[in-house]
């Protein structure tokens, strides 16, 4: 069975999962609403690409959560579900198996990330349809590499924990990320501080946004190139990639001891 055929059929599976939608479309909302506090002109004709740029890692980081506590199954359900004697009789390695399900979970769950970057670049209509481009380009480079990770650290997450367990360790994971990537303390005064919004390396080096958005606290151009960009969306990929092949591996192995 192709991957294509695989990631299909569970995306199938996924469009009947309205817990997900709603979970998923309630994070886009909320990752919206942060980011039109921090960008006003978001979805304005006076917006630019700096203001999608923010969105696509607001829609990266937060909708995220809900993937890193619901994909933490998908290395063990086989053996759960009296499934993997199936899955073993045919031609597919464990790995292709954990991908395909990953891949067809969030070509679902993933939508309204898309559609809120894609009406806020058409909101943006005097810059042309360029910004409806930008808009999906920033989704390409930063929603959909993040989405990933989340899932692929569930799947991991999942494969070592009880299920119980794994959903509550991996979504609080996943909260340390947005927490140590997108905030930091910056030094307002000799003894004072205050919590700034980072940017995404990506962000930076891609779309030119400042390293801070809090401009009164540091501006200045981007602190990163658009190679240290490129580095860094390599760096998620192969990440995600690791993490799901020892998620399978790891899940295979543990239920095969079990027999």
């Amino acid at each position: 069975m192709s991957f294509l055929r695989l990631a299909r059929v569970h995306a199938r599976m996924a469009r009947r999962q309205s817990a997900l939608w709603a979970v998923s479309i309630l994070l886009t909302l909320i990752a919206v609403g942060i980011a039109l506090i921090a960008m006003p002109d978001l979805a304005k004709p006076t917006g630019s690409q700096v203001d999608l740029a923010f969105l696509g890692q607001t829609l990266g980081l937060v909708p995220a959560i809900a993937y890193a506590a619901a994909f933490t199954d998908l290395a063990s359900a086989p053996a759960r579900l009296g499934i993997m004697e199936i899955e073993d009789s045919t031609p597919v390695s464990p790995v292709k198996l954990l991908a395909a399900r990953v891949t067809g979970m969030l070509s679902v769950m993933i939508w309204p990330s898309a559609a809120a970057l894609a009406v806020c670049g058409f909101m943006q209509s005097p810059n042309g349809f360029s910004s409806v481009l930008t808009a999906l380009a920033v989704f390409a480079a930063t929603a959909v590499p993040l989405a990933f990770l989340a899932a692929a650290l569930s799947a991991f997450v999942g494969s070592l924990l009880p299920q119980a367990l794994a959903r509550i360790t991996a979504a609080a994971a996943w909260c340390v990320v947005v927490c140590f990537t997108t905030f930091a303390p910056m030094p307002v005064g000799a003894s004072r501080s205050k919590m700034g919004v980072v940017t995404d390396t990506i962000c930076q080096g891609f779309f030119g946004c400042q390293p801070v958005i809090d401009l009164d606290v540091m501006g200045g151009s981007a602190a990163y190139t658009a190679f240290d960009a490129a580095l860094l969306l390599v760096l998620r990929i192969a990440l995600t990639l690791a993490l799901v092949a020892a998620a399978a591996l790891i899940s295979r192995k543990r239920n095969f001891q079990r027999r």
